[in-house]
Order: structure tokens, then C-alpha cells, then sequence
């Protein structure tokens, strides 16, 4: 191997679990480490759906009387931030998270629907940090009249920083109609830089086997 490769070799940045979530995927059985507003569950299967990763995954419903300027508080969203979407109300799910240089977070949902539009009910992910920002997932307009997203994956790379990552489903207009929104596995990656002295054994090519000796001439 020549050193460049070795060098390369040593330098290579591997992602890694972070951990940063706090019960990311649910499995104590209930909402230890996230705070929630509206209806919201935690269970083992919701509709016939069953949990996409372990045993339990978590249901957001917009049946429920929380308007939507309580869910915007609670995020820490500016004032009419989702209530100038036309969001009367709905529920959703929070948590603080750190991230290091190059850190990402993730996670898996699925939105469904008896609504048709206009009455575009949406599901949504909203980070304040660093980095602020809210992005639609699904909504009626995206999946159609009575629609499923089906399974979706989602993941952000942010820069260092700490966060708070919220996680929702609203009505749009009107305040009926069940749209639901099912989350499982979040999770967050770290990049692992690997140790100073591990770089300059690489480079050395210095192993458990000893000291790499030159060929004698």
C-alpha cells in the first residue's frame, strides 16, 4: 500500500450512532424523552400499521381541540409561522438534540389522510438551531384525495450545534378529519474523527505487528 493510501486510509471519517436522540425510536413503550402537544400515541401497531423498526413507533393525530398557535409556542415557531399556512390546529412531537461538525439526523414516517383538498392537511419537521428552518413531509396535495405516503425516510445534515428538532401533523381550514402521521426510528449520526495518535501510527506504519523495517539491500 502506498503511503498516500495509508495516509487516506487513516484520514477516512467514519458516521457513527451519536445516541443524540433520547428514546428516538420509541421502544420504552411510551414518550420518555420527547415532549408532545395535541394527540399523540405511542403503541405497537396504529390501522393495521405496525412499528417500521423494533416493537413500538409513535401516532400523531389532527383529532384533537390543540390549536395551532399552541404547537407554534411550544416549538419555539415564529408567530403565524404554521397558522399562515392556513394550519388551524394539530399535534406534534419535540426534542433537544446536539450535533458535532457534519452531524445529520433522521427518521421514518408516514402520513395518511381522508381529506381531499382544498383541505390540505400536512405533516411537517421544524428545526431551530444553527440552523432554522420548516420543511412539509407529506401533505393531502403530495399523497391525493384519501391518500398514503407509505413509508418515507427523512435526514437533514446540520452544522455543530444544538437543536430542537419538532415533528407534526396539522388541519388545514376546517378542524375535522383524522389525518395521522406515524414516526419511528430517529436517530442522528456524528462523524468520528479518528485520534491523533492513530494518524501518526498510520503514517508511521507503525502496527501491533511492530515497526515497519525497510528491506536490506
Amino acid at each position: 500500500m502506498s503511503w498516500g493510501a495509508i495516509i487516506a486510509t487513516a484520514l477516512t471519517l467514519v458516521c457513527i450512532p451519536a445516541q443524540a436522540f433520547v428514546n428516538g425510536g420509541f421502544e420504552t413503550g411510551n414518550l420518555d424523552g420527547w415532549s408532545s402537544i395535541g394527540n399523540v400515541a405511542v403503541g405497537h401497531i396504529f390501522s393495521g400499521e405496525p412499528a417500521l423498526e423494533g416493537s413500538y413507533l409513535a401516532r400523531l393525530s389532527t383529532d384533537t381541540t390543540q390549536l395551532v398557535a399552541g404547537i407554534e409556542s411550544s416549538l419555539g415557531l415564529g408567530e403565524d409561522m404554521l397558522k399562515g399556512w392556513g394550519a388551524t390546529g394539530g399535534s406534534a412531537i419535540w426534542q433537544t438534540i446536539t450535533v458535532g461538525d457534519g452531524g445529520s439526523f433522521e427518521f421514518d414516517y408516514r402520513f395518511r389522510s381522508p381529506e381531499f383538498m382544498p383541505f390540505n392537511d400536512f405533516s411537517f419537521v421544524a428545526v431551530l438551531g444553527e440552523y432554522s428552518g420548516v420543511s412539509e413531509l407529506s401533505s393531502v396535495a403530495t399523497v391525493g384525495g384519501t391518500g398514503d405516503s407509505y413509508w418515507q425516510h427523512w435526514s437533514c445534515s446540520l452544522p455543530a450545534g444544538t437543536y430542537t428538532v419538532g415533528i407534526g401533523v396539522v388541519n388545514i381550514i376546517d378542524t375535522s378529519g383524522a389525518s395521522t402521521l406515524l414516526v419511528d426510528g430517529a436517530r442522528s449520526t456524528t462523524p468520528a474523527v479518528p485520534e491523533p495518535a492513530s494518524i501518526v501510527l498510520a503514517i508511521l506504519g507503525i502496527s501491533a505487528g511492530g515497526v515497519l523495517r525497510r528491506p536490506r539491500k
